[in-house]
């Protein structure tokens, strides 16, 4: 039975004098144009099945777990919101310089999401890569706590640091999506460091426990006042917390991909 060209659907005649391998009315060769249609979609289905792929959800234990650090220092802040010479009246000030300690920690985070790319199995490759980058930003950071606030933002930086190691061995998934969720919460805390000082010094915020505060210390350094500090490290470290028990994995896809 005469076939019917898959291009232009012209059906050839017995009058037709073009060789069976070539269309009469628009000349293709039509088992080549065949295998070319055939490889262009498998092609597209190959894509399609790509991008529909995605990692499972984070186990929420892990979720939990990646949270964890952040849950407790936003629950540090309110406490000293509410609170603030309850444990120690110099609180405040070394919160605010645990803030100051954190835009070292959010530079570091840059680099300590590329150690998450090493597969899940080799643990200890990404500890020793995580080291090597937490050594080289602990003299950086010392010296400017040590100059600034003193050895108590010094130890903030640590626990800053280890909340981001412990982020980086919940992981679960494959090192390539690993390293893409590094990317996310790295972007994540950078938007809301930046937004969320823009909100507490353009919104007023509660003064709560600051309001007969007199024996708060506050450092002269300071332009802002202590409860805009301190309402700035409770919504900061609260969004990080909610957005690691959230998680999904298409957030994760969408948030890594360069804008």
């Amino acid at each position: 039975m005469p076939i019917a060209c898959p291009k232009c659907g012209y059906t050839r005649k017995a009058t037709d004098t073009a060789p069976d391998w070539q269309c009469p009315a628009c000349g293709i060769a039509i088992h080549k144009y065949q295998a070319n249609l055939a490889e262009a979609q498998a092609l597209k289905a190959t894509i399609v099945a790509d991008s529909s792929h995605t990692e499972p959800r984070l186990a929420l234990p892990n979720r939990v777990a990646s949270a964890a650090p952040d849950l407790a220092t936003a629950a540090l802040f309110l406490w000293c919101w509410l609170a603030p010479t309850a444990w120690r009246p110099t609180l405040a000030s070394e919160l605010g310089s645990l803030m100051m300690m954190e835009f070292f920690a959010i530079h570091a985070g840059m680099f300590l999401g590329g150690t998450a790319s090493v597969q899940r199995e080799a643990i200890g490759v990404r500890l020793v890569a995580a080291a090597i980058v937490i050594a080289f930003y602990v003299p950086v950071a010392g010296a400017f706590a040590y100059f600034h606030f003193g050895w108590g933002a010094f130890l903030a930086f640590g626990w800053l640091l280890l909340a981001r190691v412990i982020s980086m061995l919940a992981g679960q998934g494959s090192g390539e999506f690993e390293s893409k969720r590094q990317r996310f919460y790295w972007g994540t805390s950078v938007a809301c460091y930046v937004l969320l000082v823009l909100v507490v010094i353009v919104l007023p915020m509660p003064q709560l426990g600051f309001r007969n505060a007199a024996d708060v210390f506050w450092g002269k350094g300071w332009a802002v006042r202590p409860q805009e500090i301190i309402a700035w490290g409770f919504l900061y470290f609260g969004a990080l917390a909610v957005t690691k028990l959230c998680e999904r994995s298409e957030w994760v896809e969408r948030g890594s991909e360069p804008a």
